[in-house]
């Protein structure tokens, strides 16, 4: 999310700048559901043939996905064939009977941050309110449940998570949570790299944000951040950082190329439409949030196509900052009964205590209602006051949500390379539970469920480069699924957690 904010008081003029880069005093205690990890049933090295199932087909040359009756042959961890429901299963194929339900490849979230939590506390540079909790408590309940969070993706069908920046000390960590059966694939970016530092989100093992203020510097962080196992190098990119397109192609050119050369995805937080444009042609490998202050255009799309760049949206994350500013957040009942309870409890201990926050927060909360207010109510404000809404309304106005939907669908109809993420663990967007309201928005916004499970698996994994063995039922992928009980196509369906997860050849007890 970019964002300045400048008025004629030079005490505002650097206030709303921490927008930019957006989109813990008692410990937190998990919901019993989320306490005990899954277990496994069967070894991977067990033949297996799931029979009765209808199976959803996901094919690179379309947008769509169908479903067809098959038989999945999976032994080694591997699909070996979809057979046809007449045909014969091999003899020394154990059956696992799933009739009546649907087969999916794994979910995938492609945009989350394990370095935040979800709750009111998780992002001092948005929120300020240490002094109701510090930011050491989120980010010490992050390391001592970090295994519970990635469970309950997991037990919704996410097997894989992408986490799009934070401190490179953590990637050790998510490399080995990423081979524990029960647990998603964690395909992770270290810190993100900027012009500008962000130090209130400095915890005791390093930055979520990396400061490079010159080429040289910029590729050092790339060849070092490549060097501690970041499978993703993400930049930011934006205006506000003080910097125009040229300076910042400038100083990311060398990195970009250095990225790619070893292998990496390069993610660009980006939500210009001119930046895209210049981000697209330095060679980015993903659009993170997408285009959200002005349409799409022909030159757009075709540089997409040119550069094979990938459409990654996060359409919820800014309205939960919308809602909370505004003092309007609310969770779901889902979000009720899956995610932990005291992250959404934060909220009201946030409401409670206003005088403990900071400046920035409280002119949020002062000026929000103003967003799309009608002319008479503004002419009610100053002029400072009116400049701190119009800029306010520059992200958060309802306009800017119908833009973001269009440019979806845009996107889409182009033929582009679409993929899905939530953006979680910034401030009311949380963890795992957060993908069925991201859904919800994508079919507000007119899309079908064929294309958001498309977008969820197959989308992603062009996106990432994981096509080789994630995003498809088909021989020779990772025998990595989920079974449903209802019919994801159908026009009501409401994603709910699955009947069984399959995790590279194992049947996962949720």
């Amino acid at each position: 999310m970019t964002f300045a904010f400048t008025t004629t008081s030079a005490r505002y003029s650097a206030l709303l700048s921490a927008l930019c880069f957006c989109f813990g005093a008692t410990f937190f205690q998990l919901p019993a559901q989320a306490r005990e990890l899954p277990k496994t049933l069967l070894k991977p090295t067990t033949a297996l043939a799931f029979v009765g199932a209808k199976v959803l087909l996901t094919e690179q040359a379309h947008l769509n996905a169908e479903l067809q009756p098959a038989t999945v042959l999976v032994k080694d961890g591997y699909i070996v064939e979809l057979l046809a429901a007449s045909q014969t299963i091999p003899a020394h194929y154990q059956q696992v009977d799933v009739s009546g339900q649907y087969l999916l490849p794994g979910l995938i979230d492609a945009h989350v941050h394990l370095a935040q939590s979800g709750s009111a506390f998780t992002r001092p540079d948005m929120i300020e309110a240490t002094a109701i909790q510090p930011y050491t408590d989120d980010q010490q309940w992050l390391h001592d449940h970090l295994p519970e969070l990635l469970s309950t993706y997991l037990s919704l069908g996410v097997t894989t998570v992408v986490d799009m920046g934070g401190p490179a000390a953590r990637l050790r960590r998510y490399a080995s949570l990423s081979q524990q059966t029960g647990l998603p694939e964690i395909v992770a970016a270290a810190a993100l790299l900027s012009p500008t530092s962000v130090p209130q989100l400095t915890a005791a093992d390093g930055n979520t944000f990396q400061e490079v203020t010159s080429p040289k510097s910029a590729s050092e962080a790339v060849r070092q951040q490549i060097q501690q196992g970041a499978a993703i190098v993400k930049i930011v990119w934006s205006q506000e950082t003080g910097l125009s397109d040229a300076q910042l192609t400038t100083l990311y050119q060398d990195a970009i190329n250095t990225a790619k050369a070893a292998g990496k995805i390069v993610a660009v937080h980006v939500e210009s439409l001119t930046s895209a444009k210049q981000a697209m042609r330095a060679g980015v490998d993903i659009l993170v949030h997408g285009v959200v202050s002005e349409n799409i255009d022909a030159e757009f799309i075709t540089l997409a196509r040119q550069h094979q760049v990938s459409y990654l949206p996060t359409l919820t994350a800014y309205q939960h900052y919308a809602d909370i500013f505004s003092g309007k957040l609310s969770f779901t009942e889902f979000e009720h009964q899956l995610s932990h309870h005291p992250l959404i409890q934060s909220f009201t201990t946030l409401n409670a205590n206003p005088a403990k926050t900071g400046e920035l927060y409280q002119i949020f909360r002062r000026y929000m209602r103003y967003v799309d207010a009608p002319a008479a109510k503004l002419a009610e404000l100053s002029a400072d006051e009116q400049s701190i809404v119009a800029q306010l309304g520059q992200v958060f106005s309802v306009n800017i949500a119908k833009i973001q939907q269009q440019n979806l669908q845009l996107a889409l109809q182009s033929g582009l390379n679409v993929a899905f993420g939530t953006d979680a663990g910034n401030p009311g967007t949380l963890h795992a539970t957060s993908i069925r309201e991201e859904m919800r928005t994508w079919q507000q916004a007119g899309v079908s469920n064929a294309v958001i499970l498309r977008a969820m698996t197959l989308g992603n994994a062009v996106a990432l480069k994981l096509d080789h063995k994630q995003g498809r039922i088909s021989a020779g992928q990772q025998a990595t699924f989920i079974l449903l009980q209802h019919n994801p196509l159908q026009e009501n369906f409401q994603f709910s957690p699955p009947l069984m997860v399959v995790q590279r050849g194992h049947i996962v007890k949720l």
